[in-house]
């Protein structure tokens, strides 16, 4: 290595907690592993280094130096001096996370949040609206798959911060689903249905409600084990009241 080389990881230890930044697209502190880690921490000390780029910004750990903080200990952490721009910074930080601890669905949602995906707050707020209308039968994340315009995933679109609202086809769905719920022995909200509803919903250009009651009415609405028979039959009838 030549003299003027930098090492890729250097390590230290500091009780100046000042010198650590938790940047806005890390996820919020969960309290309970905070306490663990205290416990932990008692029992066998620091055993893994908090990982920060060049400028001091957490990248993964940012529990530990909680963890650390609430005991008054030095925090040892390692700068990683590749990482020193935002970009760079920001998708190393929710990888190391996801490796550690799988994100769910409302993790990838304060991702795209932070991130500048604006339309997923405006999803986020409707799905626990219409999660708490149907008494948690229609999940928040089945919500935001609904509402999301792409059928490739929610995650992914999230993700790669793509995610885009469509929110007349839900509405439409939503509304069909509520219609349907008196009438079927099981939960219309499900992804089963929903998510074959959806399907339908975009090929017809939204579906027709007083077809959908004929078919409620006619008390010939059922729900199969499968999405794809839940399409296969719920098309057919629609087709036959249409």
């Amino acid at each position: 290595m030549s003299k003027n080389s930098q090492p890729k990881f250097t390590v230290h230890s500091t009780k100046d907690y000042s010198v650590f930044k938790i940047p806005s697209y890390q996820r919020d502190v969960n309290q309970l592993a905070v306490k663990k880690l205290i416990q932990s921490i008692k029992s066998e000390g620091q055993l893994q280094a908090v990982t920060v780029d060049v400028s001091g910004t957490v990248i993964d750990g940012q529990h530990r130096l909680e963890a650390l903080k609430s005991l008054k200990m030095p925090v040892w952490y390692c700068i990683n001096h590749d990482l020193g721009k935002k970009d760079s910074s920001n998708h190393a930080c929710k990888t190391a996370n996801n490796v550690s601890n799988k994100w769910s669905i409302m993790s990838y949602v304060n991702w795209a949040k932070r991130n500048g995906n604006d339309v997923v707050a405006e999803a986020e707020s409707i799905a626990k609206d219409w999660n708490k209308s149907t008494d948690n039968k229609l999940t928040v994340a089945l919500a935001l798959d609904l509402l999301n315009k792409s059928n490739s995933g929610t995650k992914a679109s999230l993700d790669s911060l793509s995610y885009k609202l469509n929110y007349d086809t839900a509405k439409n769905v939503y509304d069909v689903a509520t219609l349907m719920e008196p009438y079927v022995v099981g939960n219309p909200f499900s992804a089963r249905i929903i998510r074959p509803l959806k399907v339908l919903s975009q090929e017809k250009g939204g579906l027709n409600l007083k077809v959908a009651e004929k078919m409620c009415q006619k008390k010939h609405v059922r729900i199969f084990n499968t999405q794809k028979e839940n399409y296969d039959f719920i098309k057919e009838l629609y087709e036959k009241y249409e």
